[in-house]
């Protein structure tokens, strides 16, 4: 999909100050409550279509997808989740850095509600409670017709110009109680059947050795390890192929330099093992779905964010 390409805060920023009405249609709002969950929300319409990402950490979003649909990628892999007949409730968590990238297509209609912020509650019973949570980066379910109905009265309380905090408070607890449940279980279930590779030692010492020029071989001298061995605990531990693993940190590293905005492209492609800026281009556009000049431009500093 072709399209403009923004930051995420600074599409936003539009949002809320009324400024993006040239490419979007309908009434959108995100609010930052006292308990200190942000909530998103209403009908969305594009009249162009554009794309917003931003480099995410540990990122916990549930999603309330009531009508249309939804699409975005988290690095590589690209969603698209259509609501259907009830919608659909979707749980974001990708582990380490990634970028989450958001499609907006022209003239397709959506509504839904997202809560961020949900990790700051949740984190500290990851490992004993809910050890799998960060281990699949997206959960679908059905929405339920209750579920449904607390959505929608929670939909009209976020588009009220102004609303009771503390009920909208109380509402956004309500409801992320009831939509918790959904995943909860779930995560913990998971932790029970997934076999996870506990040799954080070598992941330490594997982190530590990496650097994107090095070749499979080299790396595995470094580690003091046979290629062979090193692919296999790669393989082991994070489910993937050594040069899978390989080009994803090359991939994440160039992320990382082009979001700080304090290198040109070319000194990025340098650093990050390429010989060829073009070469480093195709890479990363067929990785991320993004240029790496629309990842520097949309991280440019601006003005309104002062």
């Amino acid at each position: 999909m072709t399209g403009k390409f923004f930051h995420s805060d600074h599409l936003v920023w539009l949002v809320n100050q009324d400024q993006a009405h040239e490419f979007l249609k309908g009434q959108y709002l995100f609010r930052k409550l006292n308990s200190g969950l942000s909530i998103h929300g209403g009908t969305i319409c594009p009249s162009k279509s554009l794309k917003s990402g931003r480099l995410i950490n540990r990122y916990v979003n549930l999603i309330v997808l009531l009508e249309g649909d939804l699409r975005f990628s988290i690095n590589e892999h690209r969603y698209d989740i259509e609501a259907g007949e009830h919608g659909k409730l979707i749980l974001i968590t990708p582990d380490n850095s990634s970028l989450f990238t958001r499609y907006l297509v022209n003239g397709e209609r959506s509504i839904k509600i997202a809560i961020k912020g949900i990790e700051r509650w949740i984190d500290g019973d990851t490992k004993d409670k809910y050890p799998s949570l960060y281990q699949r980066p997206v959960r679908i379910r059905e929405l339920d017709s209750e579920q449904r109905g607390l959505s929608l009265n929670f939909l009209q309380q976020i588009m009220d110009p102004s609303p009771n905090s503390l009920m909208l408070d109380y509402s956004a607890l309500k409801l992320l109680d009831q939509l918790w449940a959904n995943f909860a279980d779930d995560c913990a279930e998971d932790g029970e059947t997934l076999q996870v590779n506990p040799d954080t030692e070598f992941v330490e010492q594997l982190i530590m050795a990496y650097q994107p020029r090095l070749s499979a071989q080299e790396l595995a001298d470094c580690l003091h390890l046979r290629e062979r061995t090193l692919q296999r605990r790669i393989k082991n531990h994070f489910g993937c192929t050594l040069r899978d693993w390989m080009h994803r940190q090359k991939m994440i590293q160039a992320l990382q330099l082009l979001v700080q905005n304090q290198l040109s492209i070319s000194e990025v492609s340098y650093e990050c093992g390429y010989k060829h800026v073009s070469n480093f281009t195709q890479a990363f556009k067929q990785y991320f779905d993004s240029t790496p000049a629309e990842i520097q431009r949309s991280n440019a500093p601006k003005v309104q964010f002062n």
